[in-house]
């Protein structure tokens, strides 16, 4: 018998095998189990996709799509969602990656209060061309549960101001939400995170805003 997982993950894939293996590992290092992890390889002309496979051959929380031809991120992400099978959805890009508990954080605070939505902080990490660290940058937003919708409106203006609003990697979707709301990522060359949010969030009510990054 098939058990859907709690936690679905998608994740677009192209041209990053220097930086897939990290990522990859840091959701399979996850302390919460219950996810499945979707990777889509989008015609990657490197070993992206085979280093896919390899994960999928040894852990069977891990499935990858190969598309036949290259759409770009956007739709990468939309075939996806229409396969997921989570009760929630986080994205993760190929070369960023969770710290150890995410998920875990994650899941307790819907177990706790349920949310169509969790937000949560991020550190952006400034890289020189060399490829050592240069800098980091902390942005994170303070710790609320909205149960309501002009309260999250409000919200959204703040998180808008931290630039935490755009990003759909520092958010926790609830998928049953996510297609009532009808969010999809427009194929666009910029900009096509923020218009998701938008729709998703047009007519949302509850979030969990978490603040640790």
């Amino acid at each position: 018998t098939f058990m859907a997982p709690f936690i679905s993950i998608i994740m677009p894939v192209y041209n990053v095998e220097k930086y897939i293996v990290r990522s990859i590992e840091s959701v399979l290092a996850q302390t919460f189990t219950d996810f499945e992890l979707l990777l889509v390889d989008d015609c990657s002309p490197d070993n992206s996709g085979k280093i896919c496979d390899e994960f999928a051959k040894k852990d069977n929380r891990v499935k990858v799509f190969h598309l036949p031809v290259n759409g770009g991120v956007s739709k990468a992400r939309n075939t996806l969602m229409k396969k997921t099978n989570g009760e929630y959805l986080c994205f993760l890009d190929s070369d960023d990656y969770f710290d150890s508990n995410m998920l875990e954080v994650l899941a307790d605070s819907v177990k706790k209060n349920p949310a169509q939505v969790v937000i949560f902080g991020l550190v952006e990490e400034y890289y020189d061309d060399e490829g050592f660290l240069k800098s980091t940058k902390t942005v994170s937003c303070e710790e609320k549960i909205i149960k309501d919708k002009n309260e999250l409106r409000k919200e959204i203006l703040k998180l808008e101001a931290n630039d935490l609003y755009g990003y759909p990697c520092n958010k926790m979707y609830n998928i049953k939400y996510l297609e009532e709301a009808d969010a999809w990522f427009p194929v666009m060359r910029f900009n096509e995170d923020i218009i998701f949010n938008i729709d998703f969030f047009m007519d949302a009510q509850s979030c969990n805003m978490l603040s640790f990054a």
